[in-house]
């Protein structure tokens, strides 16, 4: 899976993503097919099930997920999602035999932080000395 299971990202709103699944060492069968469960594009629903359930309200468990299929290609199945919100969201794809069984990859969700497009350049880095402050800040040498 790329990104790889448990992957930490950060990107910005109006980035796309490409989200790829293969089968390890052996060609995909032709009848199965993948789908990308994610809270991506969810922000609101999210927000709504976290404010409801802190509120003590009746909550509709993990209504912000949502199954998005993809498309195969030659080496396994794909597909870009447009970034178009701030949160933190969760990805993980999976593959469906001809059962419907799922068949998923090992390790926990990949997470994708999207911070607001402004934010992406012109920051300043603010870097402190911390041993030059409170007790050894009249010292020669702290010991180091």
């Amino acid at each position: 899976m790329s990104p790889a299971p448990g992957e930490r990202l950060l990107r910005f709103v109006g980035d796309t993503m490409i989200f790829k699944l293969r089968v390890e060492n052996s060609t995909p069968p032709k009848k199965w097919q993948a789908r990308l469960r994610t809270n991506l594009g969810r922000a609101a629903a999210r927000r709504k099930e976290i404010i409801s359930a802190h509120a003590g309200q009746a909550v509709v468990a993990n209504s912000s997920w949502r199954d998005v299929p993809m498309q195969k290609t030659a080496d396994g199945w794909q597909i870009e999602l447009p970034l178009a919100e701030v949160g933190w969201f969760q990805v993980k794809a999976y593959l469906l035999d001809e059962k419907n069984w799922q068949h998923w990859p090992d390790g926990s969700d990949a997470g994708i932080s999207v911070h607001p497009n402004f934010t992406r350049t012109a920051n300043t880095i603010y870097c402190a000395f911390t041993r030059l402050f409170g007790a050894t800040k009249n010292l020669a040498s702290t010991g180091r």
